[in-house]
C-alpha cells in the first residue's frame, strides 16, 4: 500500500474487526474482575521482577518511584512473554484459569500487534518483518506486554491523578474499554463500541 494512503494523525487510532472476538475481550475483563477481587496477599503472591508482575495501588508514579505520596491511585499486573518474569502469578486454585486466559488473550494482542506494526513497516518504506523481528515473542528482551488495570472507587475527592500524564515504554499501545467502566479514557477520544484504541 502507498505511504500516501495512510492518514496523518494525531489522535488515538481506533481499530475494528481487528481479529479478537468480542467473547475474548470479555473474558479477558472477567478475570481482571476476578484477579483485583482477591486479597493483595494472594496478588502478591507471584513475585515482582523488574516492575512486572503486581503493582500495588498507590504504588506507581511517572518517576518509578515507590510509597510517593503522589503515587496513582490504581492497581496493575503487568505480564510478559520473557521466560524470566513468568512466576507473576497467584495459584489457581485462588484465581482459576487466570494464568491461561491472560496467556492467550496476550497472544492475541501480539497478532494484532504485529499487523499494526506491518502498516509501520508500509508507511516508513522498510521492509516488511523489519519492525516485527524487533517485537518477536520469542526474543530474550521482549518488551511486549500485557498489563490489566484497576481503579478502585474512592472515598474522598482527592487531586492525585488515577493515570498521569507519562508515555509508555513500548512502540504502541492497544487499549480495551468497555463503555462505563470506571477508569475509562474518555477525556480526549470516544472509543468506537468492540474497537482497540492505538
Amino acid at each position: 500500500m502507498p505511504t500516501d494512503a495512510y492518514p496523518q494523525l494525531n489522535a488515538p487510532i481506533q481499530i475494528v474487526n481487528h481479529g479478537i472476538p468480542l467473547s475474548e475481550v470479555e473474558a479477558a475483563f472477567a478475570l481482571s474482575e476476578a484477579y483485583f477481587g482477591l486479597p493483595y496477599e494472594s496478588k502478591a503472591a507471584g513475585s515482582i521482577k523488574n516492575k512486572y508482575g503486581i503493582m500495588p495501588f498507590g504504588h506507581e508514579c511517572p518517576a518509578r518511584e515507590t510509597d510517593n505520596p503522589k503515587a496513582d491511585l490504581k492497581e496493575s499486573l503487568l505480564a510478559s512473554f520473557r521466560a524470566d518474569v513468568s512466576d507473576i502469578w497467584p495459584s489457581e486454585a485462588e484465581c482459576p484459569g487466570l494464568r491461561e486466559g491472560l496467556e492467550r488473550f496476550k497472544l492475541a494482542n501480539s497478532r494484532v500487534n504485529t499487523r499494526m506494526l506491518e502498516c509501520f513497516e508500509d508507511g516508513l518504506g522498510l521492509a516488511r518483518g523489519t519492525l516485527a523481528a524487533m517485537h518477536a515473542p520469542a526474543l530474550a528482551d521482549c518488551l511486549n506486554v500485557t498489563r490489566i488495570m484497576y481503579y478502585p472507587a474512592l472515598t474522598e475527592k482527592t487531586s492525585r491523578a488515577r493515570c498521569s500524564a507519562h508515555t509508555d515504554f513500548c512502540s504502541l499501545t492497544c487499549l480495551f474499554q468497555r463503555p462505563g467502566q470506571p477508569g475509562e479514557w474518555r477525556r480526549f477520544v470516544q472509543l468506537v463500541p468492540q474497537c482497540v484504541g492505538v
